[in-house]
């Protein structure tokens, strides 16, 4: 469910550019529905095409890791209460990585460690949360630790834009005030994650 103020009706009977921005959605993500998320901007064009292309850039794109991704914004989310953004991005880090569960991310979350992810992963997922709730910069010392662990200048910034993204995405669920997806409930069901 999306608040009223942002419903757009039914999928048929949008504006071809948004159906545009809707099919490329879908295509990119790989899912046969238009999330609730984006829904909730397809009464305006601008908007919709800017948030899309801001997620596209972010999390489709770049050097790390998808899986680490969708861990940064899961994390994040979960840190914000942003339960709409915690569920589907938790799902779909499971999804994309079996040996992911359920209670490895309530470890994750709980204790902001876990056996299943590297130091690496975890100083990555640290400083993106970090930065996300508190503008909180790295030390010298977890530059050096993520350089050794194999990151670059480049994963840094990607590890960084990550948070934005998070609040971005958090902030528009959670005032759009969506309900999770009922395809995406069916998905998440399928086998548990």
């Amino acid at each position: 469910m999306i608040h009223e103020l942002y419903s757009t009706g039914p999928y048929d009977e949008v504006q071809p550019e948004i159906r545009e921005v809707y099919e490329d959605i879908m295509e990119t993500m790989g899912i046969p529905f238009v999330p609730n998320f984006f829904k909730a901007q397809g009464h305006d064009y601008e908007l919709l095409r800017g948030t899309w292309d801001t997620v596209q850039a972010t999390l489709y794109h770049g050097e790390l890791p998808r899986v680490l991704k969708e861990l940064i914004i899961y994390v994040i989310s979960e840190q914000h209460s942003c339960r709409y953004c915690s569920d589907i991005h938790g799902m779909i880090a499971c999804r994309l990585d079996p040996s992911l569960n359920q209670d490895v991310l309530l470890e994750l979350t709980m204790t902001g460690h876990t056996s299943r992810l590297s130091e690496g992963e975890l100083l990555a997922i640290n400083l993106a949360s970090r930065a996300a709730l508190y503008k909180q910069p790295p030390t010298r010392k977890e530059l050096r630790v993520l350089s050794e662990a194999g990151y670059t200048t480049h994963d840094i910034e990607e590890i960084f834009a990550l948070a934005e993204l998070a609040n971005l995405l958090n902030t528009i669920a959670d005032i759009s005030e969506i309900d999770l997806d009922d395809e995406v409930n069916y998905w998440s069901n399928e086998e548990e994650y």
